[in-house]
């Protein structure tokens, strides 16, 4: 069944695992009961962001050697790690591990054990896999696969740079890629057979990764919705990224499945555009504004090599009112397949065109992402 947040307006805090910090200052825990499981479980001291990166990385993470550490947001920090074994076994992997001044949080250890459950019943093509699952000295983490590629937030600001386009062959398999993976986490059931009516409520370009293989993978459930978690959303509060949240999710409407499809249809217009569809001025509530009432121009106005049919897959995607959207992940994966097919390009050309937007430096006069 769906689930539903109820919100008298839009103007409320966002959580946006993105910040450097958590949004909104957690409350103390206060009660006997937290109090003596806190202390049981011996978490490391608080620090604050900037402490934690003046500290360094640790040098291990439960079993895992940790390498370096790659970066820091508002709910966990990620390190890049190995994993060693006998006669020269070595594994490298991911590491993403809650900060400590969040470790006592209900709600944060919560969608740690959330993602986690999610991750573990997934093995799909299109979804980062999982190792193990920890805590150490009080801090929950996750193992997660290392993929070596950049994420598509990273690979639109380099094309931007170097004023270069997508190619609509290449944007339509990455949508198509990514709604494959959704097409698994939707379709979620628990052992006894029942829908868990996972939502991913984060997809975003930070949240896609390709790889030197030309692998599209979906990351981060840490906001993933289960039907039936301790983890539940607070009236007045809505999870997700300005800019890429449903209007549903910002009106207090009925929150499904398509939510995950209109935000990719934000990230699929981004990658023909190259310009966040609903940023602008004004910040999350700006974004929230243009989300509920912006124009939706079609991609074809402005990039010549997109087809018209192709016009109705975005537009279908980015629909405001969800009957009129697409009302499933297959549905919409089928149309985005009949899309990459008629651009002429293979996975190994679009391959080749993710190689050589890595290799794009800002202002290289040189060659093109154009398909070869």
């Amino acid at each position: 069944m769906p689930t539903s947040a109820r919100t008298s307006t839009p103007t409320v805090p966002f959580d946006d695992l993105d910040a450097d910090q958590p949004k909104a200052s957690l409350p103390p825990v206060t009660t006997p009961a937290a109090a003596t499981a806190t202390a049981q479980a011996s978490p490391a001291p608080a620090q604050s962001p900037v402490a934690a990166r003046l500290a360094g990385p640790p040098p291990r993470v439960g079993r895992y050697e940790v390498l370096e550490r790659i970066g820091m947001g508002g709910m966990a920090e990620v390190f890049r790690a190995r994993a060693t074994g006998p006669r020269g076994y070595q594994k490298d992997l991911i590491i993403k591990r809650i900060l400590p001044q969040l470790a006592a949080h209900p709600d944060f250890v919560q969608g740690f054990v959330d993602e986690a459950k999610i991750l573990g019943m997934l093995y799909h093509p299109n979804i980062v896999g999982i190792y193990d699952f920890g805590e150490d000295h009080g801090l929950h983490y996750l193992a997660l696969e290392y993929l070596d590629g950049p994420t598509v937030g990273s690979m639109l600001m380099q094309l931007r740079n170097a004023k270069r386009p997508l190619p609509f062959g290449a944007a339509a398999f990455i949508a198509r890629e990514v709604c494959r993976g959704l097409i698994a986490v939707h379709a979620l059931q628990d052992v006894r057979g029942r829908p868990m009516n996972v939502i991913h409520r984060d997809v975003t370009p930070s949240n896609v990764m390709t790889t030197r293989a030309g692998a599209v993978k979906l990351l981060d459930f840490g906001i993933a919705k289960i039907s039936g978690s301790e983890n539940v959303t607070r009236v007045g509060q809505i999870k997700g990224k300005a800019g890429y949240l449903a209007p549903e999710q910002i009106l207090g409407g009925v929150v499904d499945g398509r939510v995950d499809l209109f935000a990719l249809g934000v990230v699929l217009y981004e990658m023909l555009s190259l310009e966040p569809l609903f940023h602008g001025e004004g910040g999350d509530m700006g974004a929230v504004y243009r989300t509920l009432e912006k124009p939706i121009a079609p991609p074809s106005t402005f990039r010549a090599d997109t087809p018209l049919a192709f016009d109705r897959v975005v537009l279908k995607a980015l629909a405001r009112e969800p009957g009129k959207r697409y009302q499933t992940a297959v549905d919409m994966e089928r149309d985005l397949d009949a899309a990459f097919v008629e651009s002429g390009l293979s996975p190994a050309d679009v391959a080749r065109v993710l190689a050589e937007i890595r290799s794009l430096r800002p202002g290289r006069p040189a060659g093109s992402a154009a398909a070869p």
